[in-house]
């Protein structure tokens, strides 16, 4: 299969080797990802393999979510100046959604607007945006090259399926933008009961129910932690929580696998939960990030969902 030299700068070359290779893949860079010579003939392992072999490789296509917005500063304009037709239109439709220069949309920190509940906003569009660009770069570089690279379907962790709706066609990229911009400020707007101060805060409690406007559905902070353990138990320790504490201080986040379930649990509650937890034995608990406000994925959270479906 014969190739050019790589024309991808380190940064884009790791995150575009990070859809094809698992994390302790041989290969370092996007030209072996595509072409490693030196692979078993039978019974390939990974997406490496099948596109050495020419062989067609059906994927799922899995994007990130907010917890990943860290990578999307300074991105630089190496997409943006691609010359593919669906990379660049991404970009144009997304920033004239927006009413800003598809140049903004790289990530710089001089590009972020002043106010918080904004440059939340605009940071949301921005993860959307490159996600999407970068996953139809990649398409477009495997068919350049020969590669039979197919997304069979998309999912998302989290805020990543707002960019999975867009990519398998669900959403417009104009209507993902317009989501991923409202997202963040209206969950915080809801959270913290913010009805004025910023120009976007009044627009969007315009969104809520009347009965959650100015009163913060999330009083306080919670922690956000992840409760570890063999299957068993875990299912005994989470007997245990649920006769132990309302959900209005412990609820359930995420079954993120067999042996993890995540939990919010609220900063009054902490103690009291640790206390339960410890005394149990055979888990382990771990603090994932910050206390937080922020809670996506809660069902106190009802409002913003609302909010949604009309904005």
């Amino acid at each position: 299969m014969a190739h050019g030299p790589s024309t991808i700068f380190p940064a884009f070359e790791r995150a575009i080797a990070a859809y094809l290779d698992p994390a302790d893949s041989a290969p370092g860079s996007i030209e072996e990802s595509l072409y490693y010579k030196d692979l078993a003939a039978a019974s390939p392992h990974s997406i490496t393999e099948y596109l050495a072999q020419g062989r067609e490789a059906r994927l799922v296509g899995v994007f990130p979510g907010l917890g990943s917005r860290a990578s999307y500063r300074n991105l630089g304009s190496f997409l943006l100046d691609s010359g593919i037709d669906e990379v660049t239109g991404i970009y144009h439709e997304a920033a004239g959604t927006l009413g800003i220069a598809p140049e903004r949309l790289l990530g710089a920190p001089a590009d972020l607007p002043a106010g918080r509940l904004e440059r939340l906003g605009h940071i949301g569009a921005l993860v959307v945006t490159h996600s999407l660009a970068l996953e139809a770069y990649l398409r477009a570089t495997a068919e350049r090259n020969g590669a039979a690279l197919t997304f069979r379907a998309y999912t998302g962790e989290s805020f990543g399926i707002l960019s999975a709706a867009v990519a398998s066609g669900s959403l417009s990229v104009a209507d993902g933008t317009r989501i991923a911009r409202v997202f963040t400020p209206l969950s915080l707007v809801a959270a913290e009961g913010i009805h004025d101060g910023e120009p976007l805060a009044r627009e969007l409690a315009e969104y809520l129910p009347e009965s959650a406007v100015g009163k913060p559905v999330v009083p306080e902070p919670f922690h956000v932690l992840g409760v570890r353990g063999a299957p068993d138990a875990l299912a005994a320790a989470f007997e245990a929580i649920g006769a132990a504490f309302r959900t209005q201080d412990v609820e359930v986040h995420k079954r993120y696998s067999p042996t993890q379930t995540n939990v919010y649990v609220r900063d009054g509650a902490r103690p009291a939960f640790d206390r339960l937890l410890g005394g149990l034995g055979q888990v382990e608990v771990s603090e994932l990030k910050e206390p937080t406000r922020f809670l996506a994925h809660s069902a106190r959270m009802a409002a913003v969902r609302t909010g949604l479906g009309g904005s």
